[in-house]
């Protein structure tokens, strides 16, 4: 007995555990056993890892990554922590179009489940602060900013994603501007007086997307003085005002 507690003390379970060699990762990645695999990917020393571990590796962070797992909010919050843990793993990733274009994927589908279980406070948002930061980690997906954009859209006031419209505009141009949830966003910036010095060039890039809703809600039955005060400016700068609509709308005394 006392000899047995010496080894344990001497070489703690974690040393005892088989160490896989390249060999064991062929075969789990011909049986696709992708979640033993991803385990075991780092019992090959880094001076080791080749092109063919690299592939392997690749395989095994795609396939643990399965969409039809994302069922709830419980399961949400396991893939998201995976994908973090994946990304600290195996910086390379990062560059793998892949691997992101499936991360984006599985992600995006888990922190659509995560809202509900997250605190929503103006100002303080912490579901909003991690699709920013989902976003920001993915430098190749070409339309991650505007998928992460929709997402919030869905979810909270579209004012809240205008941070996002920038980095849309700059991969998609100005074709970008017919995207509904753009729009709304652009809209609901200028409506509510947020952003107004960081929102002059994207208003203005998709001002003939906009100038009708603006002048829209500034001539509608009902508008009230604070919103055409906040309105009125643009719809003067851009010279978007006949002398009837002025006098309709953005005329005070």
């Amino acid at each position: 007995m006392k000899i047995a507690i010496l080894l344990c003390l001497l070489f703690p379970l974690s040393a005892l555990a088989a160490t896989y060699e390249l060999a064991d990762l062929k075969a789990l990645d011909k049986d696709q056993s992708w979640r033993e695999l991803v385990d075991h990917l780092t019992d090959i020393v880094p001076g080791k890892r080749d092109a063919e571990w690299k592939a392997i590796a690749e395989r095994a962070c795609l396939g643990v990554l399965d969409p039809a797992e994302v069922k709830d909010a419980a399961s949400s919050q396991r893939v998201l922590d995976q994908l973090d843990e994946l990304m600290k793993r195996f910086g390379w990733l990062k560059d793998n179009k892949a691997f992101m274009s499936r991360r984006a994927e599985v992600g995006f589908k888990a922190l659509g489940w995560t809202f509900s279980s997250s605190r929503h406070s103006s100002g303080d948002d912490p579901w909003l602060e991690r699709v920013k930061t989902f976003i920001g980690a993915d430098a190749v997906t070409p339309d991650i900013a505007l998928r992460g954009l929709k997402l919030i859209t869905s979810r909270l006031t579209a004012v809240v994603a205008f941070p996002l419209v920038k980095p849309v505009l700059a991969k998609g141009g100005k074709a970008l501007c017919k995207d509904a949830d753009v729009q709304k966003t652009l809209l609901s910036t200028v409506m509510d007086g947020a952003w107004k010095a960081e929102s002059a060039e994207p208003v203005g890039t998709c001002w003939d997307e906009l100038k009708p809703q603006v002048l829209a809600e500034v001539l509608k039955p009902g508008a009230t003085r604070t919103l055409q005060l906040k309105l009125c400016p643009w719809l003067e700068e851009k010279k978007a005002l006949s002398d009837d609509d002025k006098k309709k709308g953005c005329t005070f005394n």
